[in-house]
């Protein structure tokens, strides 16, 4: 009876395992379950964390991308400035420059019309110093000076003595 008793323990403790067992499946499932939610929520928070870190860069990057473009904005404004001042500074030059290029052309011209004048007048002055007669008189006496002093091409000065012309 012995063996009798002993498989009868055995059943009842191999019933009592399997009840167990049962029990102990959906409560190993429900704590494997729990823990790969909770394992879930921290990858995910820590996700989150990884995405709001990441986006921060972005929103800083833009805004400091946003910032050296102003800057470069404002630097090109300048430089369009400077360089329309200096623009126009070049054609005050080169209107300047144009008016004393023609300012120097119109003084060569009346240069060239003084000397023709000044040639016109020696030639007179030569004409008119030998068919001028001089009283004797005249010819001792300094003749009267008039003042005018005219200088030469030459760079000699010679006194225009009108006293013949009226004599």
């Amino acid at each position: 009876m012995e063996a009798k008793q002993v498989k009868a323990w055995l059943s009842k403790a191999q019933a009592e395992l399997e009840g167990a067992n049962v029990e102990a499946k959906p409560r190993a499932l429900s704590d494997e379950h729990d823990r790969c939610r909770l394992e879930a929520e921290e990858c995910a928070a820590a996700w989150g964390d990884k995405e709001r870190m990441f986006l921060d860069y972005v929103h800083v990057s833009e805004e400091e991308a946003v910032a050296e473009a102003n800057v470069i904005k404002d630097s090109l404004k300048l430089a369009r400035a400077e360089n329309t001042c200096l623009n126009n500074a070049v054609a005050d030059k080169d209107a300047t420059l144009q008016g004393l290029r023609q300012e120097y052309e119109s003084i060569k011209v009346s240069e060239a019309v003084a000397q023709g004048s000044l040639r016109e007048l020696n030639s007179l002055l030569a004409t008119t110093t030998t068919t001028c007669s001089t009283p004797t008189s005249a010819k001792t006496a300094p003749a009267p000076d008039y003042g005018f002093d005219q200088r030469l091409p030459n760079g000699s000065s010679s006194k225009f003595n009108l006293y013949c012309l009226f004599v």
